[in-house]
């Protein structure tokens, strides 16, 4: 018996920001499975007046509720720490997690 292959659809994305100067790397995109929207976003940034802002997470969009509720953060995926927002290896780390969160949703909302 043949089992059809989930795929995930992108819908829409953010442009990518990734300013070392300024201390931010983020992006979010929105996808389509099996007929509901998900959501992923990074940002990692440098808090204003001071902090460390990051938001690492899942979210589907509930059409009863009409908004975003997250579903899973980046503590489920086991990564190593996070780099430093002002680091060239915050994007890699950013595409790392996208990647694995984009292979999680398809497994475990599929």
């Amino acid at each position: 018996m043949a089992v059809a292959k989930v795929k995930l659809e992108l819908l829409d994305e953010t442009p990518l920001v990734n300013d070392l100067h300024g201390g931010i790397t983020k992006q979010t995109k929105t996808y389509s499975l099996n007929g509901e929207k998900f959501q992923i976003r990074f940002e990692n940034s440098n808090g204003q007046p001071m902090g460390f802002n990051y938001k690492m997470c899942l979210a589907q969009y509930s059409k009863a509720d009409g908004k975003w509720n997250n579903l899973e953060d980046i503590k489920v995926l086991g990564m190593e720490a996070c780099p430093s927002y002002y680091s060239v290896e915050s994007n890699n780390y950013m595409k790392k997690f996208f990647k694995l969160m984009e292979e999680r949703l398809v497994k475990i909302y599929s």
